[in-house]
């Protein structure tokens, strides 16, 4: 792992708290994405790169996908920014060689960018809805808020507390293992968890079977894609309850400056029926971008009888709801592309990204790109 070395710096501003110091680094990162088109890569162009490295592929096309990318990453203007979804497909590699040349590609087109977890998502995106029904408040926009570094793509910045340390020290130890985890690279983090220990990482179950049987059973209520797309939304509500107690907690907090006790943060209908009613009566326009995503690609599944899910559709419906509301560009799979730029998505439009499957159109939105750098 390389060493950072900011003991001297964060000593000379012990004024700063962790927290304030992990904001300045969000607001940096922000900044430094200005300008920077971002282009998610689903894993199936991550492995079909990862060939051209190893040399393995003869594809002209993807040799050529991946001269584009390496030189705009280089200079800058592109950036493939990474996610848990990415590192759950990529960790089933079980060839180190594959896996580490994986790892160090993502390294190379992320520059160590992630979007932030799905949980983490879901909190800022509703937050972000109730913030709007106050008139007096500077909302940011949701996409200064989304990104972090790739050491936080499964979840918060966990930092040390309650140390053997003084209270001056332990606020320097903070800020300096914060410091480290934001400037690690995937592949030294890989090198500290080791090969063996990755193999063991918990994958996602598969429920495919259940839900297919599950709406079998169900489908004769519904009569139109919306009443598909909504049972979905009320599924999706209930499952992230945890989340919505988290911001009903931290919403009463910023309000009042007082803690919610444990009993209070349980009566979640409020917000419940906040997010429901804003799907019911389609007046969600671009607030709870991630929820809309995958219950949207749930419903289109289900919605054609010809379909059934499938265990990689969870993989699949994790890439898009990363990409299509903050990425410029997502390159994926040709079903995926026709899905969510297809009626009734149409997700291309609704959220501006460009979505495409296509090596012979990505090159030429690479060309593009270039031709526009140089």
């Amino acid at each position: 792992m390389k060493f950072i070395d900011t003991f001297e710096y964060h000593r000379q501003h012990l004024k700063v708290t962790a927290s304030e110091h992990i904001d300045n680094l969000g607001n940096e990162l922000r900044i430094s994405l200005e300008g920077k088109t971002l282009i998610y890569l689903d894993t199936k162009y991550w492995v079909l790169l990862r060939d051209v490295v190893l040399g393995r592929t003869v594809e002209t096309e993807i040799k050529q996908i991946y001269e584009y990318l390496s030189q705009l990453a280089t200079n800058g203007m592109v950036l493939c920014p990474f996610s848990e979804d990415i590192f759950h497909e990529i960790i089933k590699q079980t060839d180190k060689e594959t896996l580490e040349a994986s790892l160090s590609l993502i390294d190379k087109f992320s520059s160590g960018v992630s979007i932030r977890s799905l949980e983490d998502r879901l909190k800022i995106e509703m937050l972000h809805l109730l913030e709007r029904y106050n008139e007096d408040s500077n909302t940011p926009k949701l996409e200064s808020l989304i990104w972090t570094k790739l050491a936080n793509a499964l979840g918060g910045l966990m930092i040390p507390t309650n140390t053997a340390f003084n209270k001056k020290d332990e606020l320097v130890m903070q800020k300096v293992f914060t410091d480290k985890l934001w400037s690690i690279s995937l592949i030294e983090l890989y090198g500290f968890i080791g090969f063996e220990k990755l193999q063991e990482f918990p994958h996602y179950p598969d429920f495919s079977t259940s839900m297919n049987e599950d709406y079998s059973e169900r489908k004769d209520d519904f009569q139109s894609f919306h009443d598909v797309f909504m049972s979905e939304i009320e599924i999706d509500i209930e499952r992230i309850l945890p989340e919505i107690e988290d911001v009903m907690a931290a919403a009463y907090h910023r309000e009042t400056g007082n803690i919610l006790e444990a009993e209070e943060k349980k009566d979640t209908r409020i917000i419940q029926n906040i997010i429901y009613n804003t799907f019911k009566f389609k007046k969600e326009g671009d607030n709870l971008r991630s929820m809309n995503v995958a219950c949207g690609l749930s419903a289109a599944i289900w919605w054609n009888e010809k379909q059934k899910y499938k265990k990689n559709d969870f993989y699949d419906i994790g890439h898009a709801q990363a990409a299509i509301p903050y990425c410029d560009y997502f390159f994926t799979e040709k079903y995926i592309k026709h899905v969510v730029t297809t009626e009734p998505l149409k997700y291309d439009k609704k959220f501006k990204c460009k979505v495409l499957a296509n090596p012979k159109e990505i090159l030429e939105v690479l060309e593009s790109i270039s031709q526009q750098t140089n």
